[in-house]
């Protein structure tokens, strides 16, 4: 399993310039009600045919409502593919749109 990220975390990379990819994958009508800016949406059970869009180098985020099983299994699908650097976001969109 991957491991989980925070906000925090994830806006120190990119001010380090880092490329971050957040990816929430979530439903389309999930995604329209609400959704981290920025974050791209490719609904799980699309994320196998969607890695094209991926670079071997970017760190991956997985977001779902709260972070937890359907993010983490997202992270563990694009991390078999191969990519190195994938994480899901701990408390998922509902944290990060709290605080």
């Amino acid at each position: 399993m991957k491991q989980a990220i925070t906000k925090q975390q994830i806006e120190e990379l990119q001010q380090n310039n880092q490329a971050v990819r957040l990816i929430d994958i979530r439903t389309p009508a999930e995604y329209q009600k609400m959704h981290v800016p920025g974050a791209l949406n490719i609904p799980a059970n699309t994320v196998n045919q969607n890695s094209i869009k991926f670079e071997p180098g970017d760190t991956i985020v997985c977001i779902c409502n709260k972070g937890q099983e359907r993010s983490q299994d997202a992270a563990d699908t694009i991390a078999a593919i191969g990519f190195a650097n994938v994480f899901y976001l701990k408390d998922g969109t509902i944290g990060w749109l709290a605080k």
